[in-house]
């Protein structure tokens, strides 16, 4: 278990974030899971979500 100090700010599908937590896919494929709007699987790992900036509404391309 580890604690990230610094800050970290992105962009994820709102399906990645649950209960206060960010999950992020393994390995080094993160582009291709959130270009195919993967859900979370039982091997993502999770952070602590420390606020929302904002929440954009459903949209297609």
């Amino acid at each position: 278990m580890w604690v990230v100090a610094q800050e970290e700010k992105g962009v994820v599908q709102e399906c990645w974030v649950k209960t206060c937590k960010v999950y992020w896919p393994s390995g080094p494929n993160a582009a291709n899971a959130h270009k195919s709007k993967q859900k979370p699987g039982p091997d993502w790992t999770s952070f602590d979500l420390f606020k929302t900036k904002f929440r954009l509404g459903n949209f297609t391309n």
